[in-house]
């Protein structure tokens, strides 16, 4: 072996060592995860940054009131809930005691019921349609979810929250 073969085969072996003494570079592209659920007829997505837990089959306790999209009450880690009707504040006739619950990440405990819950989708962030990028006819929906099937508007929670903070959700008249 002459002296120029020994000296590119010593090149070769710590170029072949050094990528292994490298750090490990992972590239990951930003996600975000988003549940996916029905309304009605109607699917849409909710960020998962803006949900605190997902509950199936509570009971939730009645309680009068003059708000339409008011449920009741369920019980929780503890505390007690208010939940609302999902359906109505999305503009729809109220259907009974939905089966599905989600808690909005807030201060305080809300809860939101919904028909059912279908799948969870992790995107990349640049995927999803941005708030505000599409217009929609209904309050509370930002933006929108591409799927293999269609686009499912994305249910913007705090819009919820400040909405029932204001007093200003759906009266009975309105649906």
């Amino acid at each position: 072996m002459s002296a120029s073969e020994r000296g590119s085969a010593a090149s070769l072996r710590e170029q072949f060592d050094s990528v292994f003494a490298a750090p490990e570079r992972l590239e990951h592209a930003a996600t975000e995860d988003y549940l996916v659920i029905g309304v009605g007829a109607d699917r849409f997505a909710l960020r998962l940054s803006e949900v605190s837990g997902l509950l199936v089959d509570r009971k939730i306790v009645l309680v009068p009131s003059s708000t339409a999209a008011l449920l009741g009450v369920v019980g929780l880690r503890g505390t007690v809930a208010p939940v609302y009707d999902l359906r109505v504040l999305l503009g729809y006739a109220p259907s009974g005691n939905p089966r599905w619950l989600f808690l909005a990440r807030s201060s305080e405990p809300v809860a939101f019921a919904f028909d059912r819950f279908e799948a969870h989708r992790r995107l990349p962030v640049e995927r999803a349609v941005a708030a505000g990028a599409e217009e929609h006819a209904r309050p509370h929906l930002r933006g929108s979810l591409p799927t293999t099937d269609s686009a499912h508007p994305v249910i913007h929670v705090a819009s919820l929250l400040q909405s029932i903070a204001r007093g200003t959700e759906l009266s009975s008249k309105e649906r």
